[in-house]
C-alpha cells in the first residue's frame, strides 16, 4: 500500500527523484500537462527542482507505482498534507514560472492554465530576497531551513509562527 509521506525528508527525496522518473517514463511525460499543484525546492546546486503533489505527497513512489491504475492515488489528500511544509506562490509573473515552464519544455509540454506552484514556506522570503538581488542572507536562510528539517512537528510549527510574526 503507498502511504503519504510523513516528513519534509520525504517530500524533498521524492521532488528531487521526480525529474529522473519522467524522463524515464513516456507515459510520466504525457500526464505532466495535466498536473495543477506543483511543488518546487531549490536542490543542492541551488537550482529549481519540481514535482506534482500527487507524486511528491506519497512515500517512496516511482514512475511505474504512479502509473498503475491500481494504486489509488487522490492529490486532494497530498495537497492538504503537502500544506504543512508548502505555500502556494501568488505571484503569475515569477520567475518561477518560466522555471517550471522550461522543465516541462524538456517534454514538449506546457504548464495547465489552472496550475499552481507551492513552495516551502522557509523559501517565501529568501525568494522575495534573491529576486531584489539581495541574496546576501542566502546561506543563513539555508541553514535555518538545514536545522528545520531535523525539527520536531510540534518544533517546526512554532518555528513558522515565530518567522511569519
Amino acid at each position: 500500500m503507498i502511504k503519504l509521506a510523513t516528513s519534509l525528508k520525504d517530500v524533498t527525496d521524492a521532488i528531487n527523484k521526480f525529474p529522473s522518473e519522467v524522463k524515464q517514463s513516456q507515459e510520466l511525460q504525457e500526464r505532466l500537462a495535466y498536473a495543477r499543484a506543483w511543488y518546487a525546492i531549490r536542490n543542492k546546486h541551488g537550482e529549481w527542482v519540481f514535482g506534482p503533489s500527487k507524486f511528491v505527497g506519497y512515500k517512496e513512489l516511482t514512475a511505474e507505482k504512479y502509473l498503475d491504475s491500481n494504486v489509488k492515488l487522490d492529490g486532494r489528500k497530498t495537497e492538504v498534507h503537502l500544506s504543512e511544509w508548502f505555500c502556494e506562490m501568488t505571484d503569475d509573473l515569477d520567475p518561477l514560472w518560466d522555471e517550471l515552464s522550461d522543465f516541462l519544455a524538456e517534454f514538449g509540454k506546457i504548464p495547465s492554465r489552472m496550475a499552481r506552484i507551492n513552495i516551502l514556506d522557509q523559501y517565501r522570503d529568501s525568494h522575495i530576497i534573491n529576486q531584489e538581488g539581495g541574496g546576501q542572507f542566502d546561506k543563513v536562510v539555508e541553514l535555518i531551513i538545514e536545522v528545520s528539517k531535523i525539527l520536531p512537528a510540534q518544533q517546526l510549527r512554532d518555528l513558522k509562527k515565530r518567522l511569519a510574526t
